[in-house]
């Protein structure tokens, strides 16, 4: 019993001070917390991403110029084992020379053999209103290596649901399904690792001079961007 008690406002300082248990607590929680943070990617081109061609001199006025391959080197390296495919986006779509798909990739003219095949190509931007040219790039499979081993190309053309061997690891398609991945060599589903690197060939082929305007100096104008894809 509280005695003495003198005005509403002593007595609710004096009820709160008495408030905390006489009895001991038996037992106590244990909060377990953290944050699971998805693995990251970095992919790395050198030559800063650019592959520069330099100064075309002589093109045919009745031919399209096949231009030498030009490497460049391609690595991923990620923080933990991850599964990747790379898609690549075409920047200028609408600029082939060739029959273009609506993803910005099409088929190169008949006459055009890039890679010693009838290869798929991306549009090297325009000059005065005048298609320029294509382009393709390849993965080579010599040079490709995961985790320090040598390993196999695959693709897909279904957004990774069904996978393919591809030794000429081009990446250039119709289909915006299209990855490029990298299995364990002999097999054909993608493999997680934390590095891949590999030598990335690009060719071009220039227009015929008779379809582009030669009193000025026209720039080639490539695009690709080649986006992570996590499996």
């Amino acid at each position: 019993m509280i005695k003495h008690v003198k005005s509403a406002a002593s007595a609710a300082i004096v009820l709160m001070a008495s408030s905390t248990p006489l009895w001991a607590v038996d037992s106590v929680d244990l909060k377990v917390t953290g944050t699971i943070m998805p693995t990251a990617c970095t992919p790395t081109l050198s030559r800063n991403g650019s592959v520069d061609f330099g100064q075309i001199k002589s093109l045919s006025s009745t031919n399209y110029t096949l231009l030498p391959e030009i490497t460049t080197a391609i690595t991923i390296n990620c923080d933990a084992p991850a599964k990747v495919a790379i898609k690549p986006t075409n920047g200028r779509p609408g600029t082939l020379v060739g029959t273009e798909g609506v993803t910005g990739y099409g088929e190169t003219p008949s006459e055009i053999k890039l890679f010693g095949v009838g290869a798929f190509a991306g549009g090297l931007g325009s000059a005065s209103e005048k298609l320029i040219g294509g382009y393709s790039m390849r993965i080579q499979q010599a040079s490709l290596l995961v985790d320090g081993a040598p390993a196999s190309i695959i693709t897909s053309r279904d957004k990774g649901a069904t996978w393919m061997a591809d030794s000429l690891g081009l990446m250039l398609y119709h289909s915006a399904d299209l990855y490029t991945s990298w299995a364990s060599v002999g097999n054909q589903l993608p493999v997680a690792f934390r590095t891949m690197s590999a030598t990335l060939g690009v060719e071009a082929y220039v227009n015929k001079s008779s379809e582009l305007d030669m009193t000025q100096p026209i720039n080639l104008d490539g695009l690709s961007t080649l986006e992570m894809v996590y499996l």
